[in-house]
């Protein structure tokens, strides 16, 4: 199953608000060690992205045949897919 943001979000908001023997310092760190992971890797999402469209950029110096024998159009949109983007 993949997890949205929604969904880690809520889990961190479980953890906190979790009645009974759940509410411990090891459920509250679980939620902020969650968060820290979101946070992380919506950086590197975003990294990613912006490497995709860095790899565009320097591939259109190239001919439309070596973009096209290395699949750059291909390259570029794998990236982008793989990082939630567009």
């Amino acid at each position: 199953m993949t997890y949205t943001v929604g969904h880690v979000m809520h889990i961190a908001e479980r953890l906190d608000d979790a009645c009974g023997w759940v509410k411990t310092p090891e459920a509250w760190e679980a939620a902020a060690m969650l968060r820290l992971l979101y946070e992380e890797n919506e950086g590197l999402r975003v990294l990613l992205l912006e490497a995709a469209d860095d790899i565009a950029d320097w591939g259109n110096y190239a001919s439309e045949y070596f973009q096209e024998k290395h699949g750059l159009r291909e390259c570029v949109g794998r990236y982008r897919r793989e990082a939630g983007g567009t």
